[in-house]
């Protein structure tokens, strides 16, 4: 996920395998398409590469149903601090 004041999306890497010509003959390749999806489920049109130079990346976070959680990732909530240290077995002292 990219947050920063002019953007909010995040990047998806989508990997296909599809029939194509090689060498002259049919064969499976696999092609990969890199999607930038923003809050309202469509496509970022324009991606400001700069970007991809500063600390505005985070990892994206889904709800139990699958859904895209765009709340702010700067602000780290308890709960969820909590059941990543639990899952890691790390116990805080």
């Amino acid at each position: 996920r990219c947050k920063t004041a002019e953007q909010d999306f995040y990047m998806y890497l989508e990997e296909v395998r599809r029939p194509a010509i090689k060498n002259g003959k049919r064969q499976l390749i696999t092609t990969e398409t890199v999607w930038a999806f923003n809050q309202w489920g469509s496509t970022t049109l324009t991606l400001n590469l700069s970007d991809l130079f500063h600390d505005c990346f985070y990892l994206m976070r889904f709800d139990e149903n699958g859904q895209p959680d765009w709340s702010d990732p700067t602000i780290v909530q308890e709960s969820s601090v909590e059941s990543e240290v639990t899952d890691e077995g790390i116990v805080n002292t």
